[in-house]
């Protein structure tokens, strides 16, 4: 049996292919909150505040435990029928301990730790391989079906919103890993699309804006290079009263003076 936990996105289980029913919103998160804490006990008390903050219904604790309990039936796998080859080598266990809740999953399962070990690996290759690197960050970022916890983060507290910010912010840099691969490998034309589309969603992330403007330059397009400066510029002020930072500002002026330092070394041989 193959078992999936899916959080790069909205929230799913997947069972040799086929989805896992998760229920209401609510029971969902609990799911959502179990599968980032696998193999840790989460306090009830800590689900509770999750899922309804300071207005718990009455008896809160059993709410949850209606949850979970309704989790490890749908969790639960249909007895093995095939040779011992075929079936499952490590068991989907949700059990009560100590005063919470813990999911006990099979190794490299869960989405999210297969996306955080991708994105180390091709962040560690981009200095002296980018090419491997590039392949790496796009298998990574393969595995993100659209914001973390998509379907269940309004229904999240505070740690759970933190959460998805967190594997979102770990996407966003796989992402401009991905750029700086680009540009390692020469392709400024295909990193200036690419950025182009990350500064609509990111409009103020500054290491995306130099990246932008660095493959637009690369490109030879030296005057979309300086507006798109003046545009992030703007927008930084209008937004946040305050100029670029000054790695960006620095940018600019090598752009202005077309410094060649920021030309492309050739390819390794």
């Amino acid at each position: 049996m193959v078992f999936e936990a899916k959080v790069l996105g909205p929230v799913e289980a997947v069972r040799d292919g086929r989805a896992v029913a998760l229920g209401s919103p609510k029971q969902r998160a609990v799911f959502a909150l179990l599968v980032l804490n696998a193999g840790r006990v989460v306090p009830t008390e800590r689900l509770v505040e999750e899922l309804w903050g300071e207005h718990p219904p009455d008896s809160p604790s059993s709410a949850v435990q209606v949850y979970v309990s309704r989790l490890r039936r749908s969790l639960r796998a249909d007895p093995p029928t095939g040779p011992p080859a075929a079936q499952e080598q490590a068991p989907v266990t949700l059990r009560r301990r100590g005063g919470g809740y813990q999911l006990d999953l099979p190794g490299r399962c869960v989405d999210a730790e297969q996306f955080a070990t991708l994105v180390a690996s091709g962040r560690e290759l981009l200095a002296q391989r980018p090419a491997d690197a590039r392949q790496v960050l796009e298998e990574a970022l393969a595995l993100a079906r659209g914001p973390a916890l998509a379907d269940v983060v309004a229904t999240l507290g505070p740690t759970g919103a933190a959460e998805a910010r967190r594997l979102d912010d770990l996407r966003l840099l796989a992402e401009q890993a991905r750029l700086q691969a680009l540009l390692a490998q020469g392709e400024a034309a295909t990193a200036a699309a690419d950025a182009g589309a990350l500064v609509r969603r990111h409009p103020l992330q500054e290491d995306l804006r130099a990246l932008h403007v660095l493959a637009l330059y690369r490109s030879g397009r030296q005057a979309e290079a300086l507006a798109a400066y003046e545009e992030v510029r703007r927008q930084l002020a209008e937004e946040l009263g305050v100029d670029p930072g000054a790695a960006l500002r620095a940018l600019h002026d090598r752009v202005l003076r077309q410094d060649p330092a920021l030309d492309p070394a050739p390819p390794a041989a």
